[in-house]
């Protein structure tokens, strides 16, 4: 597994363990620490070739999904 990640993000990263019983406090400390929250922020970042696309041809003939 660390070998694939490797392949992946050129970048050496070490595994470890984590018990379920300790997995909530563990998470918990660094989403405090960090700030986290996995919401995304209301203004989205525009993707550079969506807007582009919309210089081209404009907002009326583009239909964005995701």
């Amino acid at each position: 597994m660390e070998q694939a990640l490797f392949e992946l993000l050129s970048k050496r990263l070490n595994m470890i363990a984590i018990p379920k019983s300790e997995w909530g406090k563990i998470r918990e400390d660094f989403l405090q620490r960090e700030g986290g929250s996995s919401e995304e922020s209301p203004e989205k970042k525009e993707d550079p070739l969506i807007e582009e696309a919309v210089k081209l041809v404009g907002q009326e003939l583009i239909e964005i999904k995701e």
